[in-house]
């Protein structure tokens, strides 16, 4: 699902806008949501994307946001991308009054407007460490391989009788999520700055993608 809204900002306080990414860099990937935050010093747009669930949540912490006036919904839908997959959340400041960042935050502009210019900013934008913290974006992503392999497990595996080919694709599709899966958990547990419920949480994801390995095999027949 993919969320865009623009709203008034209350102050034009450079801490502001720290103060918003420090807290959308906690609780986002708690969520499994990821995202933009574009600012000028009057007005905000931002980009949420994520499951139902997750996003939901992190609007209604934002529409209690006393930092946020004005909110007003300009995009809500599914979508089969997401533009910083990797970002918990990332600021992008207007560089001034004809920069791409401004027009997107301009109060009259059309939402496919601010669309186009977020895609631009996501095809140029490459978040470095300072911006995007290891163990966040590493939970990110396993955050979107566990919601592929629920896939699996809830659509396909529920069959009793599969092709013998779906199976392979499976094995192979599974085998890859596994392998990514298992980096991303090694790569959380070694971050000092993991939170030890997210590193039980990778554990736990891992685990499940060797429980959908396992029953790919059994019905291949490659385990007793």
């Amino acid at each position: 699902m993919r969320l865009v809204f623009s709203s008034v900002r209350t102050d034009s306080e450079p801490a502001t806008v720290g103060g918003i990414l420090q807290v959308s860099r906690r609780n986002n990937p708690r969520d499994g949501v990821t995202g933009a935050l574009l600012s000028s010093r009057t007005r905000f747009v931002q980009l949420l994307e994520g499951d139902a669930a997750g996003l939901d949540r992190c609007f209604a912490r934002i529409q209690r946001d006393a930092r946020h006036r004005d909110i007003r919904v300009l995009l809500s839908g599914p979508t089969r991308e997401l533009l910083f997959p990797e970002a918990p959340m990332l600021g992008i400041e207007a560089a001034g009054l004809d920069s791409p960042v401004a027009a997107a935050l301009s109060d009259d502009a059309p939402p496919d407007r601010v669309m186009e210019i977020l895609r631009a900013l996501a095809r140029r934008t490459d978040p470095q460490p300072a911006e995007v913290p290891e163990a966040d974006a590493s939970l990110v992503a396993l955050r979107r391989i566990h919601r592929a392999a629920r896939h699996i497990l809830d659509d396909h595996l529920s069959r009793s009788e599969m092709p013998p080919d779906t199976l392979e694709r499976l094995a192979a599709s599974l085998t890859r999520q596994a392998a990514q899966a298992g980096d991303l958990h090694r790569r959380l547990s070694a971050a000092s700055s993991a939170d030890p419920d997210h590193r039980t949480e990778a554990q736990r994801f891992h685990e499940l993608l060797q429980a959908a390995q396992r029953e790919v095999g059994r019905r291949l027949g490659r385990l007793d």
